[in-house]
């Protein structure tokens, strides 16, 4: 079994913080993960990937995702309106936390609907960062959905006291 595939299998089992070297597939990893979102059965949110969307989209597509199953990616030029219409009808969405915040703040997407959230770049959230904000509304009221999160960054983990911890605790992820 290769390496990517036993840590897909064990990160599949529960909330997960996956880490790798920069270069070993990460993003290979994370579009394994979101293969088995893309559908309009489920609602699953993708944050920090907005600049690599469209790695990710062309990664789905070899892997045989289907055009109308593909995630949409959302930006600010996407109307709340529309979002709010996307959300009620499931998928996978790349979007950013400062939009997602916003959507979750003014009710256009409930986190009782949410399946789970996909954060790439997961060294990055701090107990203060929207990312963790977004976790914690989630957390509230979905305690069934997942939270699994990416980072290529390892040597940023062993950095300070209890870093890795603290990522840990601010995503509600179990495992490492």
């Amino acid at each position: 079994m290769s390496v990517h595939r036993k840590m897909f299998v064990e990160a599949l089992k529960t909330n997960a913080l996956v880490v790798l070297g920069k270069g070993l597939g990460t993003k290979h990893v994370l579009a394994s993960f979101m293969k088995l979102f893309c559908n309009k059965k489920s609602l699953v949110f993708v944050l920090n990937c907005d600049k690599i969307s469209s790695q990710i989209i062309y990664i789905l597509r070899r892997m045989g995702v289907s055009e109308e199953n593909l995630p949409r990616t959302l930006s600010n030029v996407t109307l709340s309106n529309e979002r709010a219409k996307l959300y009620a009808d499931g998928g996978c969405f790349i979007l950013t936390s400062r939009i997602l915040i916003l959507d979750l703040l003014q009710k256009r997407v409930q986190p009782s609907c949410i399946t789970g959230f996909f954060i790439y770049d997961a060294h990055k959230v701090t107990e203060l960062s929207i990312e963790a904000f977004i976790i914690r509304l989630y957390r509230r009221v979905n305690r069934d959905g997942f939270v699994k999160a990416f980072t290529e960054n390892a040597p940023v983990l062993s950095r300070g006291f209890g870093k890795t911890q603290k990522i840990l605790h601010c995503l509600s992820v179990d495992k490492m």
